[in-house]
């Protein structure tokens, strides 16, 4: 429970995993609200990861090496805005965002693309 503001960061995770303990580049917690702005992510299993908050900002994230979906909203209390971020992936059912069915969120100008592969060598998120 408490707020924070995650500005301008850079995440690697150990790989992406679905099972075991979390791994999400951020955590939100239960009635926490947090601003997630002009991050990149690689290699977490969601780089955002919210579930019961108050809310959730998300603005001009960049995320590589996720599974299924890059951001990950449910139940927050106060709504959401998430714009503007990009996630990089091969994978044809991924989402760049993914949101419960009652939330108030406010969604645009999200995008997943795939990568690269003149450089997929040299990952733009090092």
């Amino acid at each position: 429970q408490g707020r924070a503001k995650i500005l301008d960061n850079q995440f690697s995770g150990n790989g992406p995993r679905g099972g075991g303990p979390p791994n999400f580049g951020v955590w939100v917690h239960e009635d926490s609200s947090v601003s997630v702005v002009s991050n990149q992510f690689k290699d977490w299993r969601h780089a955002v990861s919210a579930s019961k908050a108050n809310q959730v900002t998300a603005i001009d994230n960049q995320v590589e090496g996720f599974l299924k979906a890059a951001i990950v909203i449910q139940g927050t209390k106060q709504g959401s805005q998430v714009y503007s971020n990009v996630a990089i992936s091969g994978d044809e059912a991924a989402q760049c965002v993914r949101v419960g069915e009652e939330e108030q969120t406010v969604l645009a100008d999200n995008a997943l693309r795939k990568p690269d592969p003149s450089s997929e060598s040299e990952s733009s998120l090092k």
